[in-house]
């Protein structure tokens, strides 16, 4: 068939499976057909369709899958399965422990909830590590055990996608079968099928049914699944990870039944040897890019330059580990590669002595050759070979062996590999006839993420790309008990590039190109979800707000330089001045300016020409840059309007301008539902801003709606959820548009002064706020994360070295060689011992470091809104003055030339001044200093301190460079006793620190922070611990002293409540005295005069 007719045969083919099909996306603001008649001509494309859709990214469904996914979503609510009694469970979970299995508290839990749940369907998810295997066996226990059933047989039936995992589950004791099989067993019972093999797999009521590994099955599978579980009421549990690689096929069914299901998920990681990379891995599955840091600063991500070095990096990697007896990882992109990297690591078996290639038979489907000794892999699932040649098992995909003999007609005498070792079975061996050793075989040291997936082993080697997926980097650095390292493509050349262009192509980090693949975190979603994601992208604010600024842009690009031409016609510029506006940097920026003086409510062109009017420019060196300033310096332009109708430009052209209303009235519609949908909801921002809304309905409600409208508008814009804060930190000065709405939202919260304190402040109590965090940082912990990538780093190439040279000399025939060689070897692993000492040193200041930042978090917050609030107003915060010394000088100098000229004062006037002055000075009381963090030592030292008690406690930079038996928690250790002597004797830390540890620390030479992984000295070590030490005891001084100042508030707080209680019980006594003696007094009728009392006198 000609070409032609292929392309129009395909073309009709499509159309017909699109009437067939529906559409998942939802159609964005702007992209109706309505609005589509409506968009202006610069943003069509030639066929009429919009700029903002991607050609070919339409996504469609059938209706079959819809109702398969719809009937796997609804499936989750379902009740009705097997129940044990919670006391059952407790006592079985107890019998465990006391067999020795004993379960994690979140392995337990999902156990409890699983038995007792009584749910038809559930989900377990278990993150890589976390041991969901311990948990599958334990339930298989239970659930076959009659004696915790009342005497029934109940049993558990083991589906997973790909045979290797069917094996797996039956190593863990689970009656199992992959996937295609089963469904295959159930059709032949649904058709009549009565075989005993058949009929043993035939589903009852009570059975529980468990997916492993189920995000890899497609949906299809699991929805046939369920409905088989469902007709012979059979309990069916998925268990896997929707974070790791998806299905083949169309996947999401995992993660559509857990959004209905009931799901348990197990959160404690128990796989890796390294106490940091459980956490770290769970942040690495949440698609937390940070932790890239921390896996840099371990040394797992190594820079391995272009691919073909970084593959040899990671090839020696494996190869070191491999003879040291661990069962590594070799992971790569495609199976071409995994086939490149294994003919290189045979190459190097073979120098070793390890394979042999004197014999050896031919791998079609790699290119390869295979002899006694290599590691190998089958590639296709041969039942048939169970039973050949003496076979006791057949042959599945992904299976690996060790070849024990090539046989004479092409094909392998192989031994099983012990699953998760490199070990091969003892006794065990079977036959692998020629033509399927042609076909189906490949050598197994290299392999895709893919066949790597559910595996444990002692270490992983990744090669990574710009093409690795989050998914992919998550499940490669996760397999590893001991370690895990990426050995990263930071130079890549593009398909077309011409052989020898590899020193040319552009250098990236390895983290920046980990980073994208966080930027492909793009995840298989189910139809259903899918659609439900579109709808909701489409009907977000975000989604016209984004259309809006976009078009605004576009919009008015142009009329700045009408404004500049016209104002060049009219003279105020001279041609030449109009030239270079056009070329000049600043020139970009002068449209956002002009636009933020549209939006404050002025006439952008006018502004402008009052700026150029001003005076003259001809001494101008950046024309733009003056303008700029001049327009800046003549007002204070912040933006007004309430809605996105009330801030849309002036634009002449009819049709842009109502493209930008139809899009603004969709963004103030979105706003006024965001209101109803706050006033329903009553987010704790809304409470903690507005109070609570009035239950009346009328004017005061309505108002309180369509404020929180405001504000739940903006932060649906900037993507903010924060449940405690409701606006958010201000836009950068660039985002006009989003600076606007974050304005809008800032007046309807009443203008708070908490988020707009700084607006309030002046230029020089803004750098004020700014100094004292740089003041702070003087005396920081050293940054050393490269230093100790780079020790790390250097020391496991010591150990891979150490490998290499061992298994070069066992393969010598010559003495010489091996003694050098093995000489060599112990040299390196000497190497490393001592690297791995420093790195321990080092650790000491990066945790010191860590505890620094928390205990500044606060002055850098404050120093971090100041600067945003000086790159708002175009203020430099570079030093605009001199020093106060660099003052004093000046005056000096100035005193100094005017001596000759003046005037001479007598002696005894000068007493005078004098005696003034010292009087002045007597009577003079300091001012407070504005820092954000006071030292808490600024008092001097007690007069029985001893001078160099503070040395004393600080170890010298030799001793510590040389003590290579630190133990890695010294950091830990050193914290512990700052605050042992801070309780104990504060006086004697008191007289460690110095009395202003930022004056002490701006005064020493900075330690410069690289940005490349490096082995630093031993004297760069040394000085790095000492200042971290010091830190640590500075920040114990200022934790006793905040302690103590809170003690004497509260004692202070507590003699004032005590003095006033004693102030009230006074006051109440004296009144009811005085209320005593009135009515005593009413009573009293006055005195008595007795006669003849005083006659004898």
């Amino acid at each position: 068939m000609k070409p032609a007719k292929i392309a129009r045969l395909l073309d009709r083919l499509t159309e017909r499976g699109l009437k067939l099909a529906q559409q998942v996306d939802a159609d964005r603001p702007g992209q109706s057909p309505v609005e589509l008649s409506a968009l202006p001509n610069e943003l069509r494309r030639g066929d009429g369709s919009s700029a903002y859709s991607a050609p070919g990214a339409a996504r469609y469904v059938t209706p079959d899958h819809v109702k398969a996914e719809r009937q796997l979503a609804k499936a989750g609510y379902a009740r009705g399965a097997a129940v044990m009694s919670p006391t059952d469970v407790q006592a079985f979970v107890k019998r465990l422990a006391a067999d020795g299995l004993e379960l994690g508290d979140d392995q337990a839990a999902a156990v409890r909830g699983i038995l007792t749940s009584g749910a038809k369907v559930e989900t377990l998810i278990g993150p890589a590590g976390t041991g969901k295997s311990r948990v599958v066996g334990a339930l298989a226990k239970a659930w076959e055990d009659p004696d915790l059933w009342d005497g029934e047989q109940r049993r558990m039936i083991g589906l997973a996608a790909s045979q290797v995992a069917t094996e797996v589950l039956a190593a863990d004791g689970v009656t199992a079968k992959n996937i295609t099989r089963w469904l295959m067993t159930q059709q032949r019972l649904t058709d009549g099928s009565t075989t005993p093999e058949d009929q043993a797999w035939a589903l009852r009521a009570g059975d529980l049914v468990v997916v492993d590994e189920s995000a890899m099955a497609n949906t299809s599978d699991l929805s046939q699944i369920q409905a088989q579980c469902d007709a012979a009421g059979a309990k069916l549990l998925l268990v896997g990870d929707h974070r790791q690689l998806a299905a083949v096929g169309a996947g999401g069914g995992m993660e559509l039944v857990t959004a209905g299901a009931l799901t348990h998920e197990l959160t404690e990681t128990r796989r890796f040897v390294a106490a940091w990379e459980g956490p770290a891995s769970l942040r690495l599955r949440q698609g937390d890019e940070g932790v890239l840091a921390e896996y840099h600063k371990q040394g797992r991500i190594l820079d391995g330059g272009h691919l073909e070095a970084a593959q040899r990096s990671a090839a020696d990697a494996w190869l070191a580990d491999h003879l040291n007896g661990l069962h590594a990882l070799l992971i790569v992109d495609t199976n071409a590669q995994a086939a490149e990297l294994s003919a290189q690591l045979r190459a190097r078996l073979i120098e070793y002595g390890q394979v042999d290639d004197e014999r050896t038979t031919w791998l079609a489907s790699s290119g390869n050759r295979v002899g006694a000794g290599d590691l190998i892999q089958t590639r296709l699932n041969a039942w048939h070979l169970n039973g050949y040649r003496g076979n006791t098992r057949a042959a599945f995909n992904r299976d690996e062996f060790k070849v024990v003999e090539v046989l004479a007609d092409g094909g392998l005498r192989v031994a099983p590999l012990i699953r998760g070792t490199r070990h091969p079975a003892p006794g065990e061996t079977m036959v692998l006839p020629a033509s399927y050793v042609r076909d189906w075989v490949a050598l197994g040291y290299a392999a895709t993420v893919h066949s790597s997936q559910g595996l444990t082993v002692d270490s992983s080697h990744l090669v990574a790309t710009q093409n690795t997926s989050v998914y992919a980097l998550y499940v490669a650095m996760t397999r590893g008990r001991a370690a895990n390292t990426a050995h990263v493509v930071t130079q890549s050349l593009s398909k077309e590039a011409e052989y020898g262009q590899t020193a040319a192509a552009a250098k990236r980090t390895p983290l920046s190109v980990l980073r994208g693949a966080f930027e492909l975190d793009d995840p298989q979603l189910s139809a259903l979800q899918a659609a439900a994601e579109s709808a909701a992208e489409a009907d977000r604010l975000r989604t016209p707000a984004e259309l809006l600024a976009d078009g605004i842009a576009l919009a008015t690009a142009g009329r700045t330089a009408t404004w500049l031409d016209e104002l060049t016609h009219a003279g105020a510029l001279t041609a030449d001045q109009r030239s270079a506006l056009a070329v000049e940097d600043g020139a970009g920026t002068l449209d956002n300016l002009l636009r933020r003086v549209e939006l404050a409510g002025h006439d952008p062109g006018q502004v402008l020409t009052e700026a150029i009017q001003r005076r003259s420019l001809h001494d101008a060196r950046q024309i733009s840059n003056v303008i700029q300033e001049r327009i800046k310096q003549s007002g204070k332009y912040d933006p007004i309007g309430d809605t996105y109708t009330d801030r849309l430009p002036q634009v002449d052209d009819p049709k842009w301008s109502a493209y930008l209303a139809n899009l603004a009235a969709a963004a103030d519609t979105r706003t006024e539902e965001l209101g109803d949908q706050v006033a329903a909801e009553l987010p704790q921002w809304a409470i903690e801003a507005f109070d609570w809304p009035p239950t009346d309905h009328g004017p005061e409600r309505d108002k309180w709606i369509r404020r929180t409208g405001v504000v739940a508008a903006h932060r649906e814009v900037m993507n903010h959820d924060a449940s405690d804060d409701a606006l958010g930190p201000a836009p950068k000065p660039g985002q006009v548009e989003q600076y606007a709405s974050w304005r809008a939202a800032w007046r309807a919260l009443g203008r708070p002064e908490a988020d707009r304190a700084e607006a309030e402040l002046s230029n020089g109590q803004l750098r004020v706020r700014v100094r004292a965090y740089e003041r702070e940082k003087a005396w920081a912990p050293p940054y050393v994360a490269e230093e100790l990538a780079g020790t790390r780093q250097a020391a496991e190439r010591e150990r891979r070295t150490a490998a290499l040279r061992l298994a070069e000399a066992d393969a010598s025939d010559d003495a010489a060689t091996r003694e050098r060689l093995r000489t060599e070897a112990e040299q390196a692993k000497a190497l490393a011992t001592a690297l791995d000492a420093r790195a321990a040193e080092l650790q000491i200041a990066d945790d010191a470091r860590a505890v620094w930042l928390a205990h500044t978090a606060e002055t850098r917050a404050v120093a971090d809104r100041a600067k945003l609030e000086l790159d708002a107003r175009g203020i430099d915060n570079s030093d605009d003055g001199p020093t106060p010394e660099e003052l004093l000088d000046s005056i000096d100098a100035d005193d100094a030339d005017a001596d000759e000229h003046r005037e001479v004062t007598d002696e005894h006037e000068l007493a005078d001044v004098a005696e003034q002055r010292d009087t002045d000075i007597a009577l003079a009381v300091p001012a407070d200093e504005f820092v954000e963090a006071a030292p808490v030592n600024d008092q001097p030292a007690s007069k029985e301190a001893e001078p160099d008690a503070a040395a004393s406690d600080i170890p010298d930079a030799e001793i510590v460079a040389d003590d290579n038996t630190r133990p890695a928690q010294a950091s830990a250790e050193v914290a512990e006793a700052a605050e042992d002597e801070a309780a104990e004797d504060p006086a004697g830390l008191e007289s460690q620190a110095p009395a202003d540890i930022r004056e002490v620390a701006a005064g020493e030479v900075p330690i410069a922070e690289s940005d490349t992984p490096r082995v630093p000295s031993a004297d760069e070590t040394a000085e790095a611990v000492r200042r971290a030490q010091r830190a640590l005891i500075e920040i114990q001084h200022r934790r006793a002293a905040e302690e103590h100042h809170a003690d004497a508030e509260a004692e202070a707080r507590a003699e004032e409540l005590a003095r006033w209680h004693a102030d009230d019980t006074n006051a109440e006594q004296a009144n009811t005295a005085t209320a005593t003696a009135a009515d005593h007094a009413a009573d009293y009728p006055g005195p008595v005069m007795e006669l003849g009392r005083y006659d004898d006198e």
